[in-house]
């Protein structure tokens, strides 16, 4: 069972893709093929989002279905690759810096 801070993370980052998008719930729920009850019932606590919905809005707006959880912080494998790369580079750039000084 998924405990109230994930339930809130989930609907957070759900209710942000609305805003960004500027969208409202009715709009948001029929591009992904939801029922706009859906989400009614998402920001009123009657009901949390399925697998199901979570995979539609994941590749309707290209976020990571983990971002939705909020079992990781890149909203993007893109961004995540980036950070990977960056983070890569710094510990490259340390070791030659060590090895020269």
């Amino acid at each position: 069972m998924e405990n109230t801070k994930e339930k809130n993370i989930t609907l957070s980052r759900i209710l942000k893709l609305i805003k960004e998008n500027g969208l409202n719930g009715k709009t948001f729920a029929k591009s992904c093929s939801l029922s706009p009850g859906n989400v009614t019932d998402w920001k009123t606590g009657r009901s949390k989002p399925s697998l199901t919905a979570l995979r539609k809005i994941s590749k309707k707006y290209n976020v990571q279905l983990e971002w939705l959880t909020g079992d990781c912080r890149f909203r993007t494998k893109q961004e995540e690759f980036e950070e990977k790369m960056r983070k890569s580079h710094k510990n490259l750039r340390r070791k030659i810096c060590q090895k020269i000084y």
